[in-house]
């Protein structure tokens, strides 16, 4: 759906990631997640009995509730880090249900700075028909694609420091914006050595 290239290319330009699962059939790259950290911050939510979102496989039902003790994740994730190495500066954490957890997330780390993805929802919806963790899935893609993206919209209000990052546009060279959105973040836009590769781009009209 565009989030392994957008996380990839800012780990490309200094965003500490610490070990992220490498190469797939379903992503060349790379999906640039850290599965310790991920284990860690589900081992968190599920101590503060706010793993339901499991009970909706379309992610959609998920409420943000009240008295979450938000210190149990912020503490376990920052110990994860550091235990991985992080010493400062930017660091990065991609989730595929980060949409519904982007809240929770959120009222943790107060001062980030959120990196949202943005892409067509017919393209969204192929590249997840495509993955293999969807094959066994009776999900309709699209209509989840759709209802995610009006969460997001919903989100978008009620969550400070973020910005869109356009991956069709990252992949035709269009650089200006990503720019913009990594010196943001507090890196360098330096040049992404080949990281991008066209051919392996599922994008509008592909």
């Amino acid at each position: 759906s565009g989030t392994a290239l957008v996380a990839g290319a800012l780990a490309m330009r200094g965003a500490w990631t610490g070990p992220v699962a490498g190469p797939s059939p379903d992503n060349a790259k790379g999906f640039f997640e850290n599965v310790r950290l991920r284990d860690v911050s589900e081992m968190a939510l599920a101590k503060a009995r706010y793993f339901g979102i499991t009970a909706d496989p379309l992610c959609l039902s998920v409420k943000v509730l009240e008295g979450f003790p938000i210190p149990d994740i912020r503490e376990a994730v920052a110990a994860e880090i550091e235990a991985q190495g992080y010493v400062g500066g930017p660091w990065l954490y991609k989730d595929p249900r980060m949409a519904a957890l982007w809240s929770v997330w959120a009222k943790a780390f107060p001062k980030a700075k959120w990196v949202v993805v943005e892409r067509n929802i017919a393209d969204t919806a192929a590249s997840l028909r495509r993955a293999s963790f969807s094959k066994d899935k009776p999900v309709d893609w699209e209509v989840w694609a759709m209802g995610m993206s009006g969460r997001l919209a919903d989100l978008w209000n009620g969550v400070e420091n973020k910005r869109y990052a356009v991956p069709d546009l990252i992949v035709a060279g269009n650089m200006a914006g990503f720019d913009r959105v990594t010196e943001w973040c507090g890196l360098e836009a330096r040049p992404l050595n080949g990281f991008v590769d066209p051919l392996l781009w599922k994008g509008s009209g592909a």
